[in-house]
């Protein structure tokens, strides 16, 4: 994303217009919550009550998290191939805490 002076989401831009710096702070935590599917007010800038965009943000996070089924088929394996890459997965991160653990 741009983070130049004439990008709303630079707080320069902000204060160029008028704002003092906190505000200009809040205003662009404001833009960046309303433009993440991660944060409630997304969902709701988008017409979704706050139960729907809960709902919303959790399956999200199901979708981002490869200890997730949801995570494995979004990227297009089955629900099957789906447990053996979380197995996998669980596998890997186990054997690099050992190994930053233990050296091994």
């Amino acid at each position: 994303m741009a983070k130049e002076k004439d990008s709303p989401l630079n707080v320069d831009y902000w204060i160029s217009r008028g704002l003092e710096r906190d505000e200009a702070k809040e205003k662009v935590s404001q833009i960046q919550k309303e433009r993440s599917p991660l944060c409630i007010e997304h969902w709701i800038k988008k017409g979704l009550s706050e139960d729907q965009a809960k709902k919303m943000i959790s399956q999200k996070q199901r979708e981002r998290n490869p200890r997730t089924v949801d995570y494995w088929v979004k990227k297009g394996f089955s629900e099957e191939q789906a447990s053996s890459k979380i197995e996998e997965y669980l596998k890997n991160k186990k054997r690099e805490r050992v190994k930053k653990k233990w050296g091994k």
